[in-house]
């Protein structure tokens, strides 16, 4: 394991004592003289550039700054946006916006894989083909006015595969939705998502503080991106965003009165809450506002690696502009109500992928048989099987895969696709167990100078 990387460098106070001080002295006065000398020019062949002084004649105005020439670190250099937390104890009032009539929205389609990829064992008799054909797990998400709506689409599904999670610009935090009959939600404030859906607690994790880097910029769904990398003491995400598009002006207006109304940027920077969002998994201060989050971008691919293994790849297959009812984006939602602190998100129900015709095909031979699973903590549980996530497991409750006779690669993961038991080879029939509770401890974070940690006190 490598040793994690500490800004903090320990320097000798003295070498010696007043020798040290003194040729200190020396080297300060000399670097001085030097520097004041007028008429000096930095050597050539070093490869350094001369600087006029400000003082002197000629023209002085500074070169305008190239995309390439800028600080590639962007994490002391911030300041987070001005959120309020959302009220955890009373039930958020009607959406200001309104629930009737239509709005602008962009729609996209994530597909949803873990990381790191693997691909099928076939030195243990894996069929190529028919890893190819099992469905992958979905992430719909609609933005407009402001607001960022995310739902799970799959055989298994990211975040329990049930409800779906809700952001809006101004507010730190998020609504996790329920798909019953009788709708309701619940508040996740800021940094508490992590913890929400791995273990059913409702607390606040200790936010890490970020280091953003800007990376070369790239084309995705034929527009050209700005791609960003987060790194905090629980793992690093690769952001890709696209700037968000303007809505169409209406085909007949007041000219006068279009003009004196403020442009609306993208689709009222709903792509900002929806990246918020995607930093929960990461623990980040940037939950709370900054970049590498902007109401001008919106998100469209990530890659996330977990610092104690694991992590998760979105990748939009499809992005379409058009108009949806207004009441399919509220904050809150309509008819949903605020459900009751005590009941905490309760353990998923056991899904298992459908489909034994679609198991079996996995192996090229062998007789049918089953593979039990069983976790020994009331903690949700994620199977993968050759990569592959095949069981949603809650409560303790164990679940049996129909599969042929044969090894296969068996791993355990959280729900937010960290690993808590890892790979080892599994022979079926046969039985995979769970016993870990928590996944690892990532190191504390380092103590960076940000223009952060004053927000991470609270909004």
């Amino acid at each position: 394991m490598q040793k994690a990387f500490s800004f903090r460098q320990r320097w000798p106070r003295s070498f010696g004592g007043r020798p040290f001080a003194l040729a200190s002295l020396g080297l300060v006065l000399s670097a001085a003289i030097v520097s004041g000398c007028p008429g000096r020019r930095d050597d050539p062949g070093s490869g350094a550039t001369s600087k006029a002084s400000p003082l002197a004649g000629g023209n002085t105005t500074p070169r305008p700054t190239t995309e390439a020439a800028l600080p590639p670190d962007l994490g002391d250099k911030l300041t987070p946006s001005a959120l309020s937390p959302i009220a955890l104890d009373a039930p958020l009032p009607p959406d200001t916006h309104g629930v009737e009539g239509d709005t602008w929205a962009m729609e996209l389609v994530f597909s949803l894989r873990p990381r790191p990829i693997v691909s099928p064992p076939t030195e243990l008799g894996a069929a190529m083909s028919a890893y190819a054909a099992l469905p992958i797990d979905e992430l719909l998400v609609t933005l407009a006015d402001g607001r960022a709506r995310m739902r799970m689409q799959g055989p298994v599904g990211l975040f329990h595969g049930r409800g779906e999670l809700r952001a809006v610009v101004g507010l730190a935090g998020l609504l996790h939705v329920s798909s019953s009959a009788a709708p309701s939600y619940r508040v996740v404030p800021a940094g508490a998502m992590r913890a929400y859906f791995n273990e059913g607690r409702n607390d606040v994790l200790p936010l890490s503080t970020a280091r953003v880097t800007r990376e070369t910029p790239g084309v995705r769904l034929g527009r050209p991106t700005s791609r960003t990398t987060v790194v905090t003491s629980y793992g690093t995400m690769m952001l890709e965003q696209l700037d968000a598009p303007v809505p169409p002006k209406p085909a007949a207006f007041d000219a006068r009165v279009l003009d004196a109304a403020p442009t609306p940027t993208g689709i009222e920077g709903a792509g900002e809450p929806l990246c918020r969002m995607l930093l929960e998994l990461l623990v980040a201060d940037r939950v709370l506002g900054g970049e590498p989050c902007d109401p001008a971008r919106i998100p469209i691919h990530v890659e996330l690696d977990y610092a104690s293994g694991g992590g998760l790849s979105l990748e939009a297959t499809s992005l379409k502009e058009e108009s949806v009812p207004r009441a399919d984006v509220a904050f809150p939602p309509v008819f949903a109500v605020l459900a009751n602190k005590a009941s905490l998100l309760a353990p998923p129900t056991p899904r298992v992928f459908g489909g034994d015709e679609a198991l079996l095909a996995l192996r090229v031979r062998g007789e049918p048989a089953t593979l039990e699973l069983v976790s020994s903590t009331p903690l949700p549980r994620m199977v993968l099987v050759d990569g592959v996530p095949l069981v949603l497991l809650g409560g303790g409750v164990p679940a049996s895969l129909r599969l042929r006779t044969g090894s296969y690669l068996v791993e355990w993961r959280t729900p937010t696709y960290e690993v808590v038991e890892r790979t080892i080879q599994v022979e079926v029939p046969g039985k995979s167990t769970s016993t870990q509770w928590t996944t690892p401890l990532p190191p504390l974070p380092p103590p960076i100078a940000s223009a952060i940690p004053s927000a991470r006190k609270g909004p």
